[in-house]
């Protein structure tokens, strides 16, 4: 892979622009947040509208699978390690793209092949095997544009372009899934949406692929320390992430997984907004730790995350109270008044505090700390895996519901570094206590929706 200097980062400003950047950088913000924003919100809908038809189509045996595969998917395309190094370096310092760094996603992308084989061949055999491959491979050559396309404060461009393929892989399940339940349906149609992530991703940054991708060892040993932490934050998370499904699926039976897998996914969907969220105050963030000093990021950083806190629990709240009517429109009669009780309040309760998650990571990244949230993880993780082991052989369902609301403590623990080490004069004495009095609500408000309807 070959990056021209002039390709590489088209657009990018001249010294007589950059004078007047300071202006110019929050209008940049503001436009790739809303098209992060438009096309998460897009994929969520058309997630929406897909999650009935294959919930009723597949069956919920089948859609537990399905729903298993598309997990696996994103925790393993959270693997890569090379874009958030290329990120942090490309829009702190504004350089052109270094020598290494196709090496570095060439790297990135084995390492991920070698991880998809044996954890596809768990979750599906030998078709989902080579296709989750596929997947994650192409996901990891397209590190390079994308981190490109953030240093050039066009971070909206590549959240949109991956959005907009996985909703059109979404559609075209939902298309098969009138005609077939074969895994090949599933496998195929996110095969191709990877493919075209990484071929419009490359043509939108500028970039090209002249030459085979082949893996340095040297170029990983060099960045080993951050490497190492982002993929122990990686495998932490995604060990939080699968623990309660991964662990349920042995206990139950396949339908009684499919409606607690087709509710989590309901509740989940929230989350493209924090995704948005996060991927838009990474570089945001490391340009200002850079160019304004820890002081100014730090306010920037809490006064995005006050406003995001605020209007997430307002939407979440109106979700919870009206959980049981929201959970039967999109899900079905047959999946919320199944053997498997209503259990998404509780789901929407641990998206709030995940949301954390997604505004401290981002700012732990651009100041360079990525051992922090790594640490909070990898202890989170061990916590979570022991809550399961011993609560969801013997409660089946609600020991899996209580394991996805221990694996929440990473957040917890992330909110308490971060309070303790930012600087008072950014942080304020009242907002830990108004955030406190949010979370409080959420969960009496999910108490009332399952004493109505649900796990009481």
């Amino acid at each position: 892979m070959l990056v021209t200097k002039e390709a590489a980062f088209r657009g990018r400003p001249s010294d007589a622009e950059r004078a007047g950047e300071d202006a110019v950088a929050p209008r940049a913000h503001t436009r790739s947040f809303g098209q992060l924003l438009g096309s998460q919100a897009l994929l969520a809908a058309v997630g929406l509208a897909c999650l009935p038809i294959l919930a009723r189509n597949l069956g919920p045996a089948a859609y537990g699978r399905f729903s298993l595969f598309v997990l696996v998917l994103g925790l393993l395309s959270g693997l890569d390690l090379a874009r958030p190094i290329l990120v942090r370096r490309l829009s702190s310092k504004r350089g052109e793209l270094p020598s290494e760094a196709a090496p570095l996603a060439a790297s990135s992308a084995w390492l991920l092949t070698l991880v998809a084989l044996p954890v596809g061949h768990f979750v599906g055999g030998v078709p989902v095997a080579l296709g989750l491959a596929v997947c994650v491979h192409l996901h990891g050559l397209a590190a390079l544009p994308f981190a490109a396309l953030s240093a050039a404060g066009r971070v909206g461009v590549g959240g949109s372009i991956r959005s907009c393929s996985w909703a059109l892989a979404l559609a075209g399940v939902v298309l098969l899934s009138f005609f077939t339940r074969s895994a090949f349906a599933w496998v195929g149609s996110f095969v191709l949406a990877s493919a075209l992530v990484l071929v419009v991703s490359h043509r939108a940054a500028g970039t090209r692929v002249l030459s085979a991708h082949l893996p340095s060892l040297g170029v990983l040993a060099r960045h080993r320390r951050a490497a190492l932490d982002v993929l122990g934050f990686a495998v932490a998370s995604a060990v939080v992430a699968a623990c309660d499904r991964l662990l349920l699926d042995h206990h139950v039976d396949a339908d009684a997984f499919g409606c607690y897998a087709a509710q989590y996914d309901l509740a989940i969907k929230v989350n493209v907004v924090s995704t948005a969220i996060g991927n838009v105050l990474f570089p945001m963030l490391a340009r200002s730790f850079s160019e304004e000093g820890e002081l100014a990021a730090a306010r920037r950083f809490v006064r995005v995350s006050s406003a995001v806190a605020a209007a997430y629990f307002v939407g979440l709240l109106v979700l919870v109270v009206f959980s049981a009517d929201v959970a039967r429109l999109a899900l079905g009669e047959g999946i919320v008044d199944g053997d498997v009780p209503l259990v998404v309040p509780l789901f929407f309760v641990g998206v709030f505090v995940h949301l954390f998650g997604f505004l401290v990571t981002p700012y732990q990244r651009a100041s360079g700390d990525y051992a922090t949230h790594r640490r909070a993880y990898v202890a989170s993780a061990a916590i979570t895996v022991l809550a399961g082991a011993l609560l969801v052989p013997r409660f089946g369902v609600h020991g899996a519901v209580a394991t996805y609301l221990v694996s929440r403590v990473a957040e917890v623990v992330l909110v308490v570094v971060e309070a303790r080490r930012i600087p008072r004069a950014a942080l304020g004495s009242m907002r830990l206590a108004g955030l406190a009095c949010m979370l409080a609500c959420l969960v009496a408000a999910a108490a009332f929706a399952l004493r109505e309807g649900g796990l009481a």
